[in-house]
């Protein structure tokens, strides 16, 4: 386009050359002097109407090459945006995939804390029947340890996990005793009364006692599930099997009646 413009320019000033010669061969008329000053502001104003012409020409070219850009850009856009809407559709497929797979786990975990729940609630009174029935050694402690087993089962904001570990934490403290050799001041319950005595624990084999006055001495019968009198020939060997737990020699022989089953 531009090239046209520029040849219609110079086909014009073509056109005019013979005027411009006329001017300078022959004398001019008086009438008619202003005549090729005329044609002059003619032609000036000519070209300057072809520059003119020439610069819009150049503005709408160059307009047109913008627009190009843009819709090329948009194109491009409209591609990118296809790709990425391509790549969100996969992602909330796998999404929902994920999330039928976590709804599957939520219902097993639900019927799983259905089934576990009466589980642990028989676990603690089974450790509540045994420890009524087990030889009766530190019974404060191992009662606290069981109502606060039972509380936290009873807990409605205590996670399922924190339930089960405080009943298996009472379970091994009773299982850790049948290894334990114990002494110690506590309060029993005789025949006649309560009375302040040592006491002496082998593991779950035997439980003894022994007034601070050395006047008394029993042991604990399981069958007849209470308190019975030792023999006053076997009082020297309970008082030497106190002293070796005081002293800590585990390995002394003990000549002492056993709590048996």
């Amino acid at each position: 386009m531009r090239a046209q413009v520029l040849s219609a320019v110079v086909l014009f000033v073509a056109a005019l050359s013979p005027l411009w010669g006329q001017t300078n061969s022959q004398p001019s008329a008086p009438s008619n002097a202003g005549a090729p000053l005329d044609q002059i502001n003619a032609v000036q104003a000519t070209l300057e109407a072809a520059r003119q012409r020439q610069s819009e020409v150049e503005r709408l070219d160059d307009e047109r090459r913008q627009l190009s850009d843009s819709v090329t850009t948009i194109a491009d856009t409209g591609d990118a945006y296809a790709a990425q809407n391509t790549q969100l559709e996969d992602t909330l497929a796998a999404l929902s995939a994920e999330r039928a797979v976590l709804e599957g786990q939520l219902a097993q975990a639900a019927q799983t804390r259905q089934d576990i729940l009466p589980l642990l609630r028989e676990m603690t009174n089974a450790l509540e029947r045994f420890i009524a029935s087990d030889i009766p050694f530190d019974l404060p402690r191992r009662q606290t340890r069981l109502d606060e087993a039972r509380r936290d089962l009873d807990n409605p904001s205590l996670p399922l996990a924190s339930r089960y570990r405080s009943i298996m934490n009472a379970w091994r403290a009773e299982l850790d005793y049948a290894f334990r050799i114990r002494i110690a001041r506590e309060r029993l319950t005789l025949t006649d009364g309560a009375v302040l005595a040592d006491t002496l624990q082998v593991g779950r084999a035997g439980f003894y006692y022994l007034l601070p006055d050395g006047s008394a001495a029993g042991f604990w019968n399981r069958t007849a599930n209470q308190w019975e009198a030792l023999p006053d020939a076997q009082r020297p060997a309970l008082q030497a099997a106190m002293l070796a737990a005081r002293d800590g020699d585990a390995g002394a022989v003990l000549q002492l009646p056993v709590a048996v089953p």
